[in-house]
């Protein structure tokens, strides 16, 4: 192993993986119930699986990459029949992992922590210490136990407007909340407040799947600052921006950028940005 190879930033991606399986077909009366007949099915990964993925497509070998998810994904259904609706089935499955007894002699250089609802991560965890600069939590649901948090020096939510609660958003330092097509909002807790550090208005683009977005958004967030540990802004002193504040301020526009991309195109995607 060269020494290039050895140092370079390791990223956790950790949290439940799902299998979203697109099923192409279409609905018909049988024994009084509507039955569906599928003619093309297509399985993509989802959830932390996802994230996972697009992060190490956004890095390729400039970082190490580490997923560490519920080996059997949660199978997530599409039906999509002629008239292009969607209907939904969940088959869960128990994704419940154990923290490895490592975490203490071992430094990464942020953790993303993705899709929790199922019980990867929702169990109390004591005593855990950072292990990472930042953490930063992905998903609509509150369950993932706050201990977790304890795991990085910062705390970030990614969620989007619907997603959002002032509550559960003091666990954190900052609050990034994405909003579709409408304006992205990075907040701060500024001693138990949420303060506006600084907004963006979205380019309008033609949508085609949103499935995965908020995903990929998040993979390149954590991608963009590991590769970024070091930052300097000529307007950081005259704005009053620390350091950290700046850092996800140049980090949103490719956030942005990648998840447009996947947005445009059909089902749960990759993005090709690269940093």
């Amino acid at each position: 192993m060269s020494d290039s190879y050895a140092i370079r930033p390791k990223l956790l991606v950790m949290g439940d993986a799902l299998r979203d399986i697109y099923m192409h077909g279409s609905w018909s009366p049988r024994n009084g119930a509507l039955r569906f007949k599928p003619e093309d099915i297509l399985e993509f990964d989802g959830g932390a699986a996802n994230t996972l993925a697009n992060a190490r497509a956004i890095l390729g070998d400039k970082a190490e990459v580490i997923g560490w998810t519920n080996k059997e994904p949660l199978r997530l259904y599409r039906f999509i029949d002629q008239e292009v609706r969607e209907s939904y089935v969940q088959i869960a499955t128990d994704s419940c992992l154990s923290l490895p007894k490592v975490w203490g002699q071992t430094f990464l250089d942020g953790i993303i922590i993705s899709d929790y609802n199922k019980g990867t991560v929702n169990k109390p965890m004591p005593h855990l210490v950072p292990v990472s600069p930042w953490v930063i939590v992905d998903s609509r649901y509150r369950s993932l136990h706050t201990d977790m948090l304890n795991l990085g020096s910062t705390r970030i939510w990614r969620c989007t407007g619907d997603e959002f609660d002032g509550d559960w958003a003091l666990n954190f330092n900052y609050t990034l909340r994405t909003d579709g097509a409408n304006t992205i909002h990075l907040m701060k807790n500024d001693e138990g407040k949420l303060k506006l550090v600084a907004r963006w208005n979205i380019p309008q683009i033609p949508v085609v799947d949103t499935c995965g977005a908020g995903d990929t958004f998040t993979a390149m967030l954590g991608a963009w600052l590991i590769m970024h540990p070091r930052i300097a802004d000529p307007y950081m002193a005259d704005n009053k921006l620390t350091e950290f504040d700046w850092k996800i301020i140049k980090a949103v526009p490719s956030c942005i950028a990648a998840a447009q991309e996947v947005c445009m195109k059909k089902y749960t995607a990759i993005t090709t940005e690269r940093l």
